[in-house]
């Protein structure tokens, strides 16, 4: 059985989304649990594929919000989010702890952390079974920060994980139209004991029309004619989020999640 069709048939998904990614070779699909017995057994059945990620898991009683199941092809990877009940300090020292930072990537993600936090606040951490840990921070434009001020604090922390001035200044110009009309999250992410190379910026609540014209900006326009026929076939009013991937290369990365209809597994209760 395809690993899609095994999570849709093991576990009561009540998120089901398709992504993808600038260059369409990668069509992902994300399994969302939210439901606490299906957390479980999620986490139980990735602990026959990946004892030692499960077991960092257990050993310090980490409480699990969400689990990601994402799937392409054959193969099935899997993200763990703890949201909500961490604070700064626990979630960076969880991230820490689980990934054996090295003393000078430890300092250099709480310098990075120190200047996000003085825009948001915590949404989280996740733990992927590809051996990344992330944290997870929102910006709300709402909260009366003013707009140079978020610009300059992601600015700097883009340009400290070395994204290119090319990518900074597209992340200048776009970035007051593309939060407009939602929240963002900034995440940045550590591993093999370092903290990674590179900004992952997630904007809510962007069209369709404005997803591809970004696509299509950074990666031409079949890009963005390939991004209208994933929203042709989703039938969905807007893209559950489009992201930027910052770093040291160009161009920069770009993937797209939007919802699907709710697929209940054959073994939910009505």
């Amino acid at each position: 059985m395809p690993p899609i069709a095994e999570a849709l048939d093991r576990f009561d998904v009540d998120e089901l989304q398709v992504g993808v990614d600038h260059s369409f070779s990668w069509l992902g699909v994300d399994c969302g649990l939210t439901d606490a017995a299906s957390r479980r057994a999620a986490v139980d059945y990735l602990g026959g594929m990946y004892p030692g990620w499960t077991r960092q898991l257990v050993d310090r009683d980490v409480a699990v919000s969400r689990v990601e199941l994402r799937c392409a092809a054959e193969d099935v990877q899997a993200a763990v989010y703890c949201m909500a009940e961490l604070d700064a300090a626990a979630a960076l020292g969880l991230v820490g702890d689980l990934s054996e930072l090295s003393a000078d990537s430890d300092v250099l993600l709480d310098a990075l952390m120190a200047q996000l936090l003085q825009v948001g606040q915590v949404a989280g951490v996740s733990l992927a079974t590809s051996g990344a840990a992330t944290v997870h921070v929102r910006v709300d434009n709402q909260a009366g920060r003013a707009m140079a001020h978020v610009l300059s604090v992601i600015d700097s922390v883009a340009a400290g994980l070395q994204a290119t001035e090319a990518q900074r200044a597209l992340v200048r110009s776009s970035h007051p139209g593309l939060s407009a009309t939602g929240p963002v999250t900034v995440s940045v992410t550590v591993k093999n004991q370092m903290v990674a190379m590179g900004l992952n910026i997630a904007y809510n609540g962007v069209g369709w029309d404005d997803a591809g014209r970004l696509m299509a900006a950074l990666h031409g326009r079949s890009a963005g004619d390939k991004l209208s026929l994933i929203a042709a076939a989703c039938a969905a009013e807007r893209p559950s989020l489009i992201g930027v991937e910052l770093g040291p290369s160009e161009p920069p990365g770009v993937h797209a999640w939007a919802p699907l209809d709710v697929v209940r597994s054959a073994n939910k209760p009505e």
